[in-house]
């Protein structure tokens, strides 16, 4: 049984790691909560973020960092998936989607681990005007062993290509009764976006954890 997160746009983070070391551009960092469990859902549509790519410089910009609840202590192998809806404003951009998956302590002071890390992934985004999907297929994971009370942080961003002018990305956070976004690149559908693990990391949950419940805004923990 695999482990499906969603970016849901209504709460904010139950902790606030630093960003990992490769994001050069952190200006326009948006925190909020990876929620476990079909729940998440809530009127309304999918929430762009918009960093701003900076003039003539080639970086990675972040654009989400989304923090779990708390992880039972196991070990983390197998898989993961991810899907979420991008665009640019400019063409001269070329900007690929770049994304970071870590583990760390409940407080996020300390990092336990990278599980996935790719800062050049799919293809060049699409225009503002026919935002579509861009995904991670089935990449295998770094092992990595979680102590209780651990958190998956999940972080979205860009890469540019020294853009000729000053502009602007567009990372999709999900919101709205809505199917889930297929794990198909070039999707044009708005759509929830989520990331995933072949691994059931709720399987070895104690009595004691806070188990997922549906989702109501402001229940992050």
């Amino acid at each position: 049984m695999s482990t499906r997160f969603y970016f849901v746009d209504q709460t904010s983070a139950p902790a606030s790691p630093a960003v990992d070391a490769g994001w050069e551009n952190t200006a326009s960092l948006f925190r909020r909560t990876l929620y476990h469990g079909k729940g998440h859902r809530a009127p309304g549509t999918p929430t762009p973020v918009t960093p701003t790519i900076t003039t003539g410089v080639t970086e990675d910009a972040i654009a989400i960092q989304m923090v779990s609840q708390p992880i039972p202590p196991q070990e983390i192998t197998g898989t993961v998936s991810l899907v979420t809806i991008c665009s640019e404003n400019d063409a001269l951009l070329e900007c690929t989607m770049a994304v970071v998956i870590r583990v760390v302590s409940n407080d996020g002071s300390v990092v336990r681990g990278t599980l996935y890390s790719n800062f050049n992934i799919d293809t060049e985004f699409t225009l503002n005007a026919s935002p579509s999907t861009r995904i991670v297929n089935a990449q295998a994971v770094t092992p990595v062993t979680t102590l209780p009370g651990d958190r998956i942080v999940v972080e979205v961003g860009a890469h540019a290509e020294a853009p000729t002018a000053t502009t602007t990305i567009r990372i999709y956070t999900g919101r709205g009764a809505l199917p889930d976004c297929p794990l198909t690149s070039g999707d044009t559908n708005i759509y929830n976006p989520w990331v995933e693990f072949s691994q059931d990391l709720f399987k070895s949950m104690p009595t004691n954890y806070l188990k997922p419940r549906p989702f109501k805004p402001g229940n992050a923990r």
